[in-house]
């Protein structure tokens, strides 16, 4: 069982998050864990198109700099602490 299964085993709420960041996995995330683990945003990729997942608290910084990584019109999604956590993880172990 890998991380990923065991964390949306844990956290039934949080399994449709960490799917989504398994997904965006498969083209390499576009900025560094460090970055995103820090400033709590990373971008995803999924059949709905490209979103920016990020806890609240987002500066615009942060949001102008994932802008101008993204280079495409994205869809911005807030989730808590933990579920971004998780999904940074899985997004992260396979890319």
């Amino acid at each position: 069982m890998t991380a990923g299964e065991r964390a949306a085993q844990s956290a039934p709420d949080a399994a449709p998050l960490i799917a989504e960041a398994t997904l965006a996995a498969r083209s390499g995330p576009p900025v560094p864990y460090a970055f995103a683990s820090k400033h709590g945003a990373f971008l995803t990729r999924d059949d709905d198109g490209l979103q920016l997942l990020a806890r609240f608290g987002l500066t615009l910084d942060v949001y102008n700099e994932m802008r101008r990584l993204a280079g495409e019109p994205f869809a911005l999604r807030f989730v808590q602490d933990g579920d971004f956590q998780q999904a940074l993880s899985a997004c992260y172990q396979r890319g």
